[in-house]
């Protein structure tokens, strides 16, 4: 079978979206199937539109009839819209949705946008691939007529033991470590988190920041200001992209988990830092629920054997200060969610499971 993949910029981009690709890719390869992926010049969103006119490259492989399927990567839809409003043959474009742009906190105008180009886009493809029942909601929303929509959710990474040493600063020896794993841009909320920690500074905490911090130089530089306007600098620190050996010795070395983001399709991250036992403290939005389950109890002495994190209303700082601040002072707290997390590993697919489920709906459709 051949296949064309769509996406933006290189498929090794560190993202959850991104790893999703790679991983379910890899394993229709394996497995015999010849794939091409054609790599879009990633721009700002409506000037995306442009290339559905004016990128000749683009236009011409959506129409080459020697690919059995076209996997179009959502995050490219204001790219292809309209060429897939045009497109004969619909029967072999199959869309993959990690979130939909306008589930995201954007201004009106922005969204009124989003919202046309993806509704075109999710109607004129004959297949659907979501990661997450939040995502399938979302989507149908959006669809005129029932479509073939698999809901395919994402594994968890399985990280073994490290063989090398992230050093951490001196002074962070005998702290808390807090961790937030994700690329610094305003989706992940980093400035909601400095304006908390700020309040607890005088806690006996450290916090490392693991991500792309040059994706939005802007926003990173906001960041900066702030951690220096609060006199943070010693009890922070940005590491920037790195190995997975390097990120697997920050997660052994930390104690917290952070995750303030304002929306996922499902949450890689989340499952992924779980798998380390470490308690967190997020937002109840998106698809996360469907991560974690049982996940908020005011009763600090009474923790459930399912609860093994904090999901809070999106923004509350009261509430996520109060959290944060009791994981940090109450180390057993933190050992009862720590246990608690396995039992919620158990419910999270693993990559095997994922890999299979696209394969056999990918074949089973192109035969149709």
């Amino acid at each position: 079978m051949r296949i064309l993949l769509v996406i933006y910029g290189n498929i090794n981009q560190i993202s959850g979206g991104y790893l999703y690709d790679k991983i379910v890719i890899e394993y229709l390869k394996k497995k015999g199937d010849m794939v091409d992926i054609f790599e879009i010049q990633p721009k700002f969103y409506l000037l995306s539109m442009f290339d559905n006119f004016f990128n000749k490259n683009l236009q011409k492989i959506l129409k080459n009839n020697n690919y059995d399927l076209i996997i179009i990567d959502e995050l490219v839809a204001p790219s292809v819209f309209f060429l897939i409003l045009i497109n004969k043959n619909k029967k072999k474009i199959l869309t993959l949705v990690h979130h939909l742009k306008i589930s995201e906190k954007i201004n009106f105008i922005f969204k009124f946008f989003a919202f046309f180009i993806e509704k075109i886009l999710l109607n004129n493809s004959e297949y659907l691939v979501v990661n997450s029942n939040t995502t399938l909601k979302i989507c149908k929303k959006l669809l005129k007529n029932d479509k073939k929509i698999l809901v395919c959710k994402p594994g968890y990474k399985i990280l073994t033991k490290s063989q090398k040493y992230y050093q951490l600063p001196s002074n962070f020896k005998d702290k808390v470590i807090l961790l937030s794993v994700g690329n610094v841009i305003k989706r992940k909320n980093h400035l909601f988190l400095i304006e908390c920690l700020k309040e607890i500074k005088n806690l006996d905490w450290a916090f490392i920041i693991v991500g792309n911090n040059n994706l939005n130089k802007n926003y990173t530089n906001k960041i900066l200001k702030k951690i220096k306007k609060y006199k943070l600098e010693k009890q922070i620190i940005f590491t920037g992209r790195i190995e997975d050996e390097y990120l697997i010795d920050i997660y052994q070395q930390s104690n917290i988990f952070v995750f303030p983001s304002l929306y996922e399709g499902y949450g890689i991250v989340l499952a992924e830092s779980l798998s380390f036992g470490l308690p967190f403290v997020g937002f109840d939005c998106g698809a996360l629920n469907e991560v974690v389950f049982d996940s908020f109890s005011r009763n600090y002495n009474n923790i459930s054997k399912n609860i093994c994190g904090f999901l809070l209303k999106r923004n509350d700082k009261k509430e996520f200060n109060e959290c944060l601040k009791n994981l940090i002072s109450n180390k057993e707290l933190r050992n009862k969610m720590s246990n608690n997390c396995e039992k919620i590993l158990q419910q999270i697919p693993d990559w095997d499971e994922t890999q299979k489920l696209f394969y056999d709906f990918v074949h089973r459709v192109s035969e149709i």
